[in-house]
Protein backbone atom coordinates (compact mmCIF):
# COMPACT_ATOMS: atom_id res chain seq x y z
CA UNK A 1 0.00 0.00 0.00
CA UNK A 2 3.05 2.21 -0.63
CA UNK A 3 2.98 5.09 -2.71
CA UNK A 4 5.80 7.32 -3.92
CA UNK A 5 5.30 10.71 -2.92
CA UNK A 6 5.23 13.67 -5.01
CA UNK A 7 7.30 17.02 -4.90
CA UNK A 8 5.70 20.12 -3.72
CA UNK A 9 5.47 21.81 -6.86
CA UNK A 10 3.91 19.20 -8.46
CA UNK A 11 1.11 18.75 -6.12
CA UNK A 12 0.25 22.68 -6.96
CA UNK A 13 -0.28 20.94 -11.22
CA UNK A 14 -2.44 17.47 -11.25
CA UNK A 15 -0.70 15.30 -12.61
CA UNK A 16 -2.62 14.13 -15.88
CA UNK A 17 -2.97 10.54 -14.69
CA UNK A 18 -4.85 11.65 -11.88
CA UNK A 19 -7.64 13.18 -14.13
CA UNK A 20 -7.10 10.00 -16.55
CA UNK A 21 -8.00 7.52 -13.16
CA UNK A 22 -10.79 9.77 -12.18
CA UNK A 23 -12.48 10.23 -15.73
CA UNK A 24 -12.41 6.09 -16.36
CA UNK A 25 -13.51 5.55 -12.85
CA UNK A 26 -16.38 7.55 -13.56
CA UNK A 27 -16.97 6.21 -17.18
CA UNK A 28 -16.66 2.71 -15.85
CA UNK A 29 -18.90 2.92 -12.69
CA UNK A 30 -16.69 2.59 -10.06
CA UNK A 31 -16.50 4.65 -6.56
CA UNK A 32 -13.10 4.95 -4.99
CA UNK A 33 -13.78 2.50 -2.65
CA UNK A 34 -14.74 0.23 -5.76
CA UNK A 35 -11.40 1.12 -7.50
CA UNK A 36 -9.42 0.59 -4.34
CA UNK A 37 -11.07 -3.07 -3.45
CA UNK A 38 -9.82 -4.41 -6.99
CA UNK A 39 -6.95 -2.86 -6.60
CA UNK A 40 -6.29 -3.82 -2.96
CA UNK A 41 -5.52 -0.38 -1.47
CA UNK A 42 -7.15 2.11 0.99
CA UNK A 43 -9.57 4.89 -0.75
CA UNK A 44 -7.69 7.13 0.83
CA UNK A 45 -4.34 6.43 -1.51
CA UNK A 46 -7.53 6.12 -5.27
CA UNK A 47 -7.96 9.27 -3.77
CA UNK A 48 -4.43 10.73 -3.67
CA UNK A 49 -4.25 9.20 -7.00
CA UNK A 50 -6.45 11.25 -8.65
CA UNK A 51 -5.55 14.64 -6.67
CA UNK A 52 -2.07 14.40 -8.12
CA UNK A 53 -0.78 13.95 -4.08
CA UNK A 54 0.82 10.91 -5.14
CA UNK A 55 1.33 7.85 -7.91
CA UNK A 56 0.99 4.34 -7.89
CA UNK A 57 3.82 2.32 -7.56
CA UNK A 58 5.03 0.29 -11.08
CA UNK A 59 3.39 -2.88 -9.63
CA UNK A 60 0.15 -0.89 -9.18
CA UNK A 61 0.30 0.67 -12.55
CA UNK A 62 -0.29 -2.29 -14.37
CA UNK A 63 -3.25 -3.48 -12.37
CA UNK A 64 -4.90 -0.20 -12.72
CA UNK A 65 -4.21 0.08 -16.52
CA UNK A 66 -6.04 -3.07 -16.61
CA UNK A 67 -8.74 -2.32 -14.28
CA UNK A 68 -9.39 1.03 -16.12
CA UNK A 69 -8.66 -0.27 -19.13
CA UNK A 70 -6.24 2.30 -20.70
CA UNK A 71 -2.69 1.47 -22.07
CA UNK A 72 0.63 2.95 -19.97
CA UNK A 73 0.66 5.88 -22.70
CA UNK A 74 -3.07 6.86 -21.67
CA UNK A 75 -2.80 7.25 -18.14
CA UNK A 76 0.69 8.87 -18.79
CA UNK A 77 -0.49 11.11 -21.00
CA UNK A 78 1.79 10.19 -23.27
CA UNK A 79 -0.69 9.15 -26.27
CA UNK A 80 -4.26 10.15 -26.94
CA UNK A 81 -6.53 7.81 -26.17
CA UNK A 82 -7.89 5.15 -28.35
CA UNK A 83 -10.92 6.32 -30.46
CA UNK A 84 -14.03 4.18 -30.01
CA UNK A 85 -14.97 1.88 -32.92
CA UNK A 86 -17.97 2.64 -35.03
CA UNK A 87 -20.75 0.82 -33.79
CA UNK A 88 -21.32 -1.80 -36.39
CA UNK A 89 -24.28 -3.49 -35.11
CA UNK A 90 -26.16 -0.51 -34.90
CA UNK A 91 -25.45 0.05 -38.38
CA UNK A 92 -26.31 -3.04 -39.21
CA UNK A 93 -29.36 -3.30 -37.18
CA UNK A 94 -30.71 -0.13 -39.52
CA UNK A 95 -29.65 -1.26 -42.85
CA UNK A 96 -31.40 -4.05 -41.99
CA UNK A 97 -34.72 -2.17 -41.10
CA UNK A 98 -34.47 0.10 -44.27
CA UNK A 99 -33.88 -3.11 -46.60
CA UNK A 100 -37.26 -4.84 -44.67
CA UNK A 101 -39.07 -1.94 -44.97
CA UNK A 102 -37.88 -0.59 -48.40
CA UNK A 103 -38.07 -4.05 -50.22
CA UNK A 104 -41.82 -4.28 -48.50
CA UNK A 105 -42.92 -0.77 -50.06
CA UNK A 106 -41.62 -1.64 -53.20
CA UNK A 107 -43.83 -4.73 -53.03
CA UNK A 108 -47.13 -2.57 -52.22
CA UNK A 109 -48.29 -1.07 -55.36
CA UNK A 110 -50.59 -3.83 -56.71
CA UNK A 111 -51.19 -5.98 -53.64
CA UNK A 112 -55.06 -5.17 -53.13
CA UNK A 113 -56.62 -6.55 -50.26
CA UNK A 114 -52.82 -7.97 -48.94
CA UNK A 115 -51.22 -4.52 -48.56
CA UNK A 116 -52.46 -4.18 -45.07
CA UNK A 117 -51.15 -7.98 -44.04
CA UNK A 118 -47.91 -7.04 -45.89
CA UNK A 119 -47.44 -3.99 -43.43
CA UNK A 120 -48.53 -6.17 -40.35
CA UNK A 121 -45.82 -8.53 -41.57
CA UNK A 122 -42.90 -5.96 -41.75
CA UNK A 123 -44.35 -4.02 -38.84
CA UNK A 124 -44.14 -8.07 -36.83
CA UNK A 125 -40.51 -8.51 -38.53
CA UNK A 126 -39.50 -5.01 -37.25
CA UNK A 127 -40.20 -5.52 -33.61
CA UNK A 128 -38.53 -9.07 -33.63
CA UNK A 129 -35.95 -7.88 -35.37
CA UNK A 130 -35.58 -4.69 -32.24
CA UNK A 131 -35.82 -7.61 -29.74
CA UNK A 132 -33.59 -9.76 -31.53
CA UNK A 133 -30.67 -6.68 -30.58
CA UNK A 134 -31.76 -5.54 -27.40
CA UNK A 135 -31.03 -9.38 -26.80
CA UNK A 136 -28.02 -9.21 -28.27
CA UNK A 137 -26.62 -6.00 -26.17
CA UNK A 138 -28.27 -7.42 -23.02
CA UNK A 139 -25.98 -10.72 -23.44
CA UNK A 140 -23.30 -8.74 -23.91
CA UNK A 141 -23.16 -6.14 -21.20
CA UNK A 142 -23.74 -8.95 -18.83
CA UNK A 143 -21.02 -11.05 -20.68
CA UNK A 144 -18.76 -7.56 -19.70
CA UNK A 145 -19.67 -7.85 -16.53
CA UNK A 146 -19.14 -11.42 -15.17
CA UNK A 147 -16.16 -11.69 -17.00
CA UNK A 148 -14.75 -8.54 -14.92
Amino acid sequence: MSEEKVSAAQVEQPLPAGTVIARRRKALGFSQETLAEKLDVSRQAVAKWESGQAFPTAERLAELCRVLEVTPGELLGLEEPQKKKRPWGLIVFAAGLILLWGVGLLLLPGNGGRTITLCWTLLNLSLLWGIGWLLALAARALWKYVSR
